[in-house]
């Protein structure tokens, strides 16, 4: 298993937890054993998504703290000095530059695909995805796969948004997180909600098993207010201009992906026509039910 100390030190510094830097992270990566390496992986991973759990914290903290003690900066190996090349013809340093793209380490925790099949958990780890935290309740948009099959023979693409309430400090209950996947037909409603193309608030709903999952998105101006329900059960996150472009950026690759033959022009004329269409039909049903 390989992944970068730049992956574990940034996820650190995004759950607000004291690094001990990139070279220690480094020694303590390379001088575990097998087992050892495999659980600073998944602890990690879980921190990422926000699902970790009160063990994982107690094995992790001491974790990082005897790595300042093992590998102090004085004991902890710096790089060696990389030698001038020799003058050589001019394939050669091209050669080189190669070489050296390949010795990069990945920002993003990844498995080598010679050494180990992907599974489901792995390729869904690494989809594209989102976090957006509140003060009493954190969401997650991710990319998924809808079941039915495009007209090309691929699945279709969508987002998933989950919904968990806080615990405490920088901590959500994700094991009773609310679920709910965009159908096909709800992407170009969704992305006409998230750019500001509607009057009213969207509104979709009657998913899950017993059709009681809901979700409301209403435009604030300043804010997006994110609402979703699952029967008595409500969740509810304010998204920020940067949440917002983050999440408008997963809707429109889902409706690329599902659209090839679309370009980026033409998908923002059918999003305009769809809003207009939507925004009349909203209209319409107020005006019956009055």
């Amino acid at each position: 298993m390989e992944f970068s100390n730049r992956w574990v030190n940034q996820v650190l510094a995004q759950r607000g937890i004291p690094s001990p830097g990139l070279e220690r992270i480094q020694a303590c990566i390379a001088g575990a054993d097998k087992q050892d390496r495999i659980r600073l992986y998944e602890v990690i991973q879980r921190m990422e998504r926000g699902t970790e759990s009160g063990d994982d914290w107690n094995w992790l903290l001491p974790t990082l703290k005897q790595a300042q003690i093992e590998h102090p900066p004085e004991s902890v190996p710096l790089p060696e000095p990389v030698p001038l090349p020799e003058p050589v013809p001019l394939p050669e340093p091209v050669r080189q530059v190669k070489k050296a793209v390949k010795c990069v380490g990945p920002l993003i925790a990844e498995e080598q695909a010679s050494t180990k099949k992907d599974t489901c958990t792995e390729a869904k780890a690494l989809r594209p995805k989102h976090h957006i935290y509140g003060l009493k309740a954190a969401l997650t948009v991710e990319m998924d796969e809808l079941r039915t099959m495009g007209n090309g023979g691929g699945l279709l693409q969508t987002v998933i948004l989950e919904a968990a309430t806080a615990t405490g400090h920088r901590s959500y209950d994700w094991s009773r997180k609310i679920a709910f996947q965009f159908m096909r037909r709800e992407l170009p409603l969704l992305a006409c909600a998230l750019l500001g193309m509607l009057e009213k608030p969207l509104e979709l709903g009657n998913h899950g098993q017993e059709a009681n999952k809901f979700v409301v998105i209403t435009d604030q101006g300043d804010k997006l207010f994110v609402q979703v329900k699952q029967g008595a059960r409500l969740i509810a996150v304010p998204a920020s201009p940067s949440d917002v472009h983050a999440w408008i950026e997963l809707v429109m690759q889902a409706l690329s992906t599902n659209t090839p033959a679309m370009g980026e022009a033409m998908q923002m004329v059918a999003l305009r026509r769809v809003a207009a269409m939507e925004n009349m039909r909203v209209d319409k049903a107020k005006k019956v039910a009055a």
